[in-house]
């Protein structure tokens, strides 16, 4: 009998379990309802936010590819440019040097024919008046006499029209 409740006992903690109930569904329930319903809707927003978050991420971590792409084909488009003007500037360089070159060895070649028609002419001159100082002194030791001045005439004569 120690386990069978007095029905008086009974009756009271069915009436106290209502009223607890009754307060509970009047005051209690709403407001636990709301909070839950209000932490589900946080929920459901922060989920929505952080698909969104990642649907961004995702967006700009292609941004970021095309950009990178873009990047790079824009720094290999630079660098195939400054090889074409490092290439140019080298062949103009060249070309201007090899016609330096030539433009030198054409002044060298004409400054090297007038110093051999000078060195030409001086030497002639100088073998004219050596040719010259010769025939004075062998025409003065010949001329001591007019009878040898009159002979080298004759054969000057001669040997012009002959």
């Amino acid at each position: 009998m120690l386990l069978v409740p007095d029905t008086g006992l009974l009756f009271w903690m069915t009436v106290s379990f209502a009223v607890v109930l009754a307060v509970l569904v009047r005051y209690a329930f709403p407001v636990i309802l709301r909070a839950m319903e209000s932490r589900r809707t946080q929920i459901e927003k922060g989920i929505g936010d952080a698909l969104q978050a990642e649907k961004r991420l995702a967006d700009a971590d292609m941004l970021a590819g095309k950009v990178m792409a873009e990047a790079e084909a824009s720094r290999a488009e630079i660098m195939r440019k400054a090889e074409q003007a490092r290439r140019a500037m080298l062949e103009q360089a060249r070309s201007e040097a090899e016609q330096e070159a030539a433009r030198r060895m054409a002044r060298a070649r004409v400054e090297i024919e007038e110093l051999r028609r000078h060195t030409i002419d001086s030497a002639m001159g100088q073998i004219a008046g050596l040719s010259l100082q010769i025939a004075e002194k062998v025409v003065d030791h010949e001329l001591e006499s007019d009878e040898k001045q009159k002979q080298l005439i004759e054969q000057f004569l001669t040997q012009s029209h002959g």
